[in-house]
């Protein structure tokens, strides 16, 4: 069953990178049916790993929430605000943005026992050790080429930009960097992170569901606009 919804900010289920980041719950749920008689001890496990990944997830989306509310100021609150406090908020957004991205999801991804580190690898060792992974897991072959379009499309670029400008300020390299200061661009980082987050997430756990279960994607007609979640389990 989904959990019951209570609000925690300014923002709930009607945004979509919210509900359906909290939605992994729900598709969590085949991978914690048990194939034979489960003993106390082995429900009692599977609890702590549920509470576990349910309490990484919330920590997902508070960074996300964090860089949320930063767009809704930029977007919207921002007529009045000095030069600088409008430059805090992007800065602020990418920060969260970045946390989100590569510790909190990762955390979530090695409680799921898994460990893609390389995805932050250069060229590579990334193509190196992702085959390695691809060859070690049971993981969709399509999975290292979902990480390699991000990396080219916009992983890569904001990891530049946060280590390079935000954390070691390159000034050779600054001006490069003032496309990351527009509504434009904060608006599709912030979708490429979370819809990012879920694509990598769905495909792990997709990895460990016993074979009568799969995932069938909702037509966007059909979502329901209070809780607009992307997918529904299906029994094949």
């Amino acid at each position: 069953m989904r959990m019951k919804i209570q609000k925690y900010a300014d923002f709930g289920t009607s945004s979509p990178w919210f509900a359906r980041i909290n939605d992994i719950n729900y598709i969590l749920e085949p991978i914690f049916l048990f194939r034979t008689r489960p003993s106390s001890d082995d429900i009692k496990n599977a609890e702590i790993k549920k509470e576990k990944l349910n309490n990484i997830k919330f920590e997902v989306i508070k960074e996300l929430g964090k860089a949320y509310l930063s767009l809704d100021t930029l977007k919207n609150k921002s007529k009045n605000l000095p030069q600088l406090n409008i430059e805090n908020e992007y800065n602020n957004i990418y920060e969260s943005l970045w946390r989100a991205y590569k510790d909190r999801s990762l955390l979530f991804i090695k409680n799921l026992d898994y460990d893609i580190g390389f995805m932050f690898k250069n060229d590579k060792d990334f193509r190196k050790d992702g085959l390695i992974f691809i060859k070690n897991n049971n993981v969709d072959d399509k999975f290292l080429d979902l990480i390699e379009e991000k990396r080219i499309t916009w992983q890569n670029e904001l990891s530049d930009f946060r280590n390079n400008f935000l954390d070691h300020l390159k000034t050779d390299k600054s001006l490069q960097y003032q496309h990351f200061y527009t509504i434009k661009n904060v608006e599709l980082v912030f979708d490429h992170v979370w819809k990012s987050i879920e694509d990598i997430w769905i495909i792990l756990i997709k990895s460990y569901y016993p074979l009568n279960f799969d995932l069938r994607e909702i037509p966007k007609d059909k979502r329901d606009k209070n809780n607009p979640i992307k997918f529904e389990i299906i029994n094949i």
